[in-house]
Protein backbone atom coordinates (compact mmCIF):
# COMPACT_ATOMS: atom_id res chain seq x y z
CA UNK A 1 0.00 0.00 0.00
CA UNK A 2 3.06 2.32 0.58
CA UNK A 3 3.73 3.05 -3.34
CA UNK A 4 -0.16 3.44 -3.74
CA UNK A 5 0.55 6.29 -1.36
CA UNK A 6 3.29 7.88 -2.68
CA UNK A 7 2.01 7.60 -6.31
CA UNK A 8 -1.18 9.30 -5.21
CA UNK A 9 1.26 12.18 -3.98
CA UNK A 10 2.86 11.82 -6.70
CA UNK A 11 -0.27 12.31 -9.07
CA UNK A 12 -1.57 15.10 -6.64
CA UNK A 13 2.16 17.31 -7.17
CA UNK A 14 2.10 16.99 -10.34
CA UNK A 15 -1.40 17.88 -11.18
CA UNK A 16 -0.75 20.83 -9.31
CA UNK A 17 2.05 21.83 -11.25
CA UNK A 18 0.05 21.94 -14.22
CA UNK A 19 -2.48 23.72 -13.30
CA UNK A 20 -1.57 26.58 -10.65
CA UNK A 21 2.72 25.99 -10.59
CA UNK A 22 3.26 26.72 -14.23
CA UNK A 23 5.64 29.70 -15.09
CA UNK A 24 4.00 32.72 -16.32
CA UNK A 25 4.09 33.26 -20.19
CA UNK A 26 2.57 35.32 -22.41
CA UNK A 27 -0.45 34.09 -23.78
CA UNK A 28 -1.69 36.52 -26.05
CA UNK A 29 -0.59 40.33 -27.48
CA UNK A 30 -2.09 42.22 -29.75
CA UNK A 31 -0.10 45.34 -30.16
CA UNK A 32 -1.24 49.44 -30.67
CA UNK A 33 -1.76 50.76 -33.77
CA UNK A 34 -0.33 54.42 -33.00
CA UNK A 35 -0.40 55.81 -36.97
CA UNK A 36 -2.16 58.57 -35.11
CA UNK A 37 -4.51 59.55 -32.20
CA UNK A 38 -7.44 58.32 -34.41
CA UNK A 39 -7.01 55.06 -33.13
CA UNK A 40 -8.10 55.67 -29.87
CA UNK A 41 -11.51 54.84 -28.79
CA UNK A 42 -13.15 56.23 -25.74
CA UNK A 43 -13.39 53.33 -22.93
CA UNK A 44 -14.20 55.68 -19.33
CA UNK A 45 -16.98 55.23 -16.88
CA UNK A 46 -17.30 59.30 -16.07
CA UNK A 47 -15.94 61.32 -18.65
CA UNK A 48 -19.20 63.06 -20.54
CA UNK A 49 -18.78 66.02 -22.53
CA UNK A 50 -20.55 67.60 -25.23
CA UNK A 51 -20.51 65.67 -28.44
CA UNK A 52 -18.58 62.94 -25.97
CA UNK A 53 -21.18 60.65 -24.38
CA UNK A 54 -20.51 58.04 -21.70
CA UNK A 55 -18.50 54.82 -23.69
CA UNK A 56 -17.65 51.26 -22.75
CA UNK A 57 -15.26 49.12 -25.38
CA UNK A 58 -14.85 45.52 -25.23
CA UNK A 59 -13.42 43.23 -27.90
CA UNK A 60 -13.27 39.54 -28.23
CA UNK A 61 -10.43 37.17 -27.71
CA UNK A 62 -9.96 33.22 -27.77
CA UNK A 63 -6.84 31.15 -26.88
CA UNK A 64 -5.40 27.93 -27.93
CA UNK A 65 -5.45 26.37 -24.51
CA UNK A 66 -6.74 26.03 -21.64
CA UNK A 67 -5.00 28.70 -19.77
CA UNK A 68 -5.19 31.19 -16.29
CA UNK A 69 -4.98 34.53 -16.77
CA UNK A 70 -3.23 36.66 -14.39
CA UNK A 71 -2.18 39.52 -15.74
CA UNK A 72 -3.65 42.10 -18.74
CA UNK A 73 -1.74 44.93 -20.06
CA UNK A 74 -3.66 47.63 -22.61
CA UNK A 75 -2.41 50.64 -24.38
CA UNK A 76 -3.75 53.84 -24.52
CA UNK A 77 -3.74 58.04 -23.69
CA UNK A 78 -5.86 60.66 -22.51
CA UNK A 79 -8.07 63.16 -24.69
CA UNK A 80 -8.19 66.01 -24.54
CA UNK A 81 -4.82 66.16 -22.59
CA UNK A 82 -4.59 68.50 -19.86
CA UNK A 83 -2.36 69.68 -16.98
CA UNK A 84 -2.43 67.28 -14.47
CA UNK A 85 0.11 64.87 -14.44
CA UNK A 86 -0.98 61.30 -14.96
CA UNK A 87 -0.25 59.19 -11.74
CA UNK A 88 1.54 56.32 -11.73
CA UNK A 89 -1.70 54.11 -10.74
CA UNK A 90 -5.06 54.54 -12.23
CA UNK A 91 -8.16 52.76 -11.57
CA UNK A 92 -9.81 50.10 -14.01
CA UNK A 93 -12.57 47.96 -13.93
CA UNK A 94 -11.63 44.94 -15.80
CA UNK A 95 -14.43 42.47 -16.90
CA UNK A 96 -14.45 39.08 -19.04
CA UNK A 97 -17.35 38.65 -20.74
CA UNK A 98 -19.10 35.08 -22.75
CA UNK A 99 -20.31 35.09 -25.84
CA UNK A 100 -24.38 35.68 -25.49
CA UNK A 101 -25.92 32.74 -26.40
CA UNK A 102 -29.08 32.65 -28.61
CA UNK A 103 -27.92 35.71 -30.88
CA UNK A 104 -27.54 35.81 -34.38
CA UNK A 105 -24.12 38.07 -34.18
CA UNK A 106 -22.20 37.17 -31.88
CA UNK A 107 -22.08 39.47 -28.68
CA UNK A 108 -20.85 40.07 -24.90
CA UNK A 109 -23.20 38.62 -22.83
CA UNK A 110 -25.32 41.06 -20.25
CA UNK A 111 -23.72 40.60 -17.31
CA UNK A 112 -19.78 39.75 -16.81
CA UNK A 113 -18.68 36.11 -15.94
CA UNK A 114 -15.88 37.82 -14.40
CA UNK A 115 -14.74 41.35 -13.35
CA UNK A 116 -12.63 43.54 -10.83
CA UNK A 117 -11.78 46.64 -10.33
CA UNK A 118 -7.38 47.13 -9.85
CA UNK A 119 -5.04 50.05 -10.36
CA UNK A 120 -3.15 49.58 -13.27
CA UNK A 121 0.37 50.16 -13.27
CA UNK A 122 1.16 53.55 -15.76
CA UNK A 123 4.30 53.86 -18.01
CA UNK A 124 4.63 56.14 -20.60
CA UNK A 125 4.96 54.83 -24.19
CA UNK A 126 5.69 56.87 -26.89
CA UNK A 127 4.28 60.29 -28.38
CA UNK A 128 1.84 60.81 -30.98
CA UNK A 129 0.78 64.12 -32.51
CA UNK A 130 1.74 65.28 -29.47
CA UNK A 131 -0.16 62.93 -27.11
CA UNK A 132 1.63 60.82 -24.39
CA UNK A 133 0.39 57.39 -24.79
CA UNK A 134 1.07 55.22 -22.23
CA UNK A 135 1.01 51.31 -21.01
CA UNK A 136 -1.08 50.12 -18.59
CA UNK A 137 0.14 46.71 -16.82
CA UNK A 138 -2.03 45.41 -13.82
CA UNK A 139 -1.92 41.49 -12.01
CA UNK A 140 -5.34 40.29 -11.76
CA UNK A 141 -6.45 40.20 -7.96
CA UNK A 142 -7.66 36.85 -8.74
CA UNK A 143 -7.10 34.58 -11.91
CA UNK A 144 -9.79 34.06 -14.73
CA UNK A 145 -9.75 30.29 -16.07
CA UNK A 146 -10.10 30.75 -19.70
CA UNK A 147 -10.99 27.80 -22.21
CA UNK A 148 -9.54 26.55 -24.88
CA UNK A 149 -11.24 28.05 -28.53
CA UNK A 150 -13.40 29.38 -26.19
CA UNK A 151 -14.97 33.14 -27.04
CA UNK A 152 -14.62 35.88 -24.53
CA UNK A 153 -14.67 39.59 -24.72
CA UNK A 154 -12.52 41.54 -22.54
CA UNK A 155 -13.77 44.87 -21.02
CA UNK A 156 -11.18 47.51 -19.95
CA UNK A 157 -12.64 50.59 -18.28
CA UNK A 158 -11.16 53.51 -16.40
CA UNK A 159 -12.45 54.50 -13.62
CA UNK A 160 -10.45 57.19 -11.67
CA UNK A 161 -12.29 60.31 -11.06
CA UNK A 162 -8.80 61.43 -10.45
CA UNK A 163 -7.77 61.67 -13.37
CA UNK A 164 -8.27 64.43 -16.55
CA UNK A 165 -9.53 63.95 -19.50
CA UNK A 166 -11.08 61.11 -21.37
CA UNK A 167 -9.17 57.35 -21.66
CA UNK A 168 -9.00 56.26 -25.09
CA UNK A 169 -8.03 52.51 -25.28
CA UNK A 170 -6.04 52.22 -28.57
CA UNK A 171 -6.82 49.40 -31.21
CA UNK A 172 -4.41 47.25 -32.62
CA UNK A 173 -5.34 47.66 -36.53
CA UNK A 174 -4.91 48.17 -39.50
CA UNK A 175 -6.10 44.54 -39.98
CA UNK A 176 -10.39 44.62 -39.71
CA UNK A 177 -11.97 41.12 -38.25
CA UNK A 178 -15.86 40.15 -39.20
CA UNK A 179 -16.69 40.78 -35.82
CA UNK A 180 -15.10 43.66 -34.21
CA UNK A 181 -15.37 45.70 -30.99
CA UNK A 182 -17.98 46.14 -28.92
CA UNK A 183 -19.44 49.25 -27.28
CA UNK A 184 -22.26 51.00 -24.76
CA UNK A 185 -23.13 53.64 -23.00
CA UNK A 186 -23.30 52.34 -19.00
CA UNK A 187 -23.40 48.84 -17.50
CA UNK A 188 -27.16 48.60 -17.74
CA UNK A 189 -27.21 49.53 -21.67
CA UNK A 190 -26.75 46.51 -24.30
CA UNK A 191 -23.54 45.68 -26.28
CA UNK A 192 -23.63 46.85 -30.16
CA UNK A 193 -21.16 44.98 -32.00
CA UNK A 194 -19.72 46.66 -34.91
CA UNK A 195 -18.68 44.52 -37.84
CA UNK A 196 -15.47 44.28 -40.31
CA UNK A 197 -13.63 46.95 -37.31
CA UNK A 198 -10.23 46.31 -35.93
CA UNK A 199 -9.44 44.35 -32.89
CA UNK A 200 -8.76 46.20 -29.28
CA UNK A 201 -5.03 46.47 -28.06
CA UNK A 202 -3.79 44.35 -25.12
CA UNK A 203 -1.88 41.51 -23.93
CA UNK A 204 -2.21 38.50 -21.61
CA UNK A 205 0.33 36.74 -19.28
CA UNK A 206 -0.52 33.86 -17.17
CA UNK A 207 -0.07 29.79 -17.51
CA UNK A 208 -1.38 26.96 -19.73
CA UNK A 209 -3.05 24.66 -18.41
CA UNK A 210 -2.90 20.95 -19.89
CA UNK A 211 -6.46 18.97 -20.86
CA UNK A 212 -7.67 16.10 -18.54
CA UNK A 213 -5.90 13.75 -21.17
CA UNK A 214 -2.57 15.07 -20.52
CA UNK A 215 -2.76 15.24 -16.91
CA UNK A 216 -3.96 11.47 -16.64
CA UNK A 217 -1.39 10.75 -18.86
CA UNK A 218 1.25 12.10 -15.83
CA UNK A 219 -0.73 10.19 -12.90
CA UNK A 220 -0.42 7.16 -14.96
CA UNK A 221 3.48 7.87 -16.05
CA UNK A 222 4.13 8.52 -11.55
CA UNK A 223 2.45 5.14 -11.23
CA UNK A 224 4.51 3.50 -13.12
CA UNK A 225 7.53 4.82 -12.18
CA UNK A 226 6.90 4.59 -8.54
CA UNK A 227 6.04 0.74 -9.69
CA UNK A 228 9.30 -0.04 -11.17
CA UNK A 229 10.80 1.09 -8.26
CA UNK A 230 9.14 -0.85 -5.61
CA UNK A 231 9.76 -3.64 -7.30
CA UNK A 232 13.84 -3.33 -7.59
Amino acid sequence: MKWITQAIAVSVLLNWTAIGGGASELLLNRSPNTSNIAQGLRSDQYYEAPGSPLQQMADRFSLANSAMITAVSWWGFYFPAGSLTTPQQIQFHIRMFTDQPGTIAIAPSASPSYETTLFANVSPFITVQGYQTYTFSAQLLDPFAAKMQTGYWLSVVESDVSTDGAFDWFNSGPQRWPIGWASRARDIDPWTVFSNTEQMSFSFSGSVVPEPAVLALLALGAVIILFRWQRK
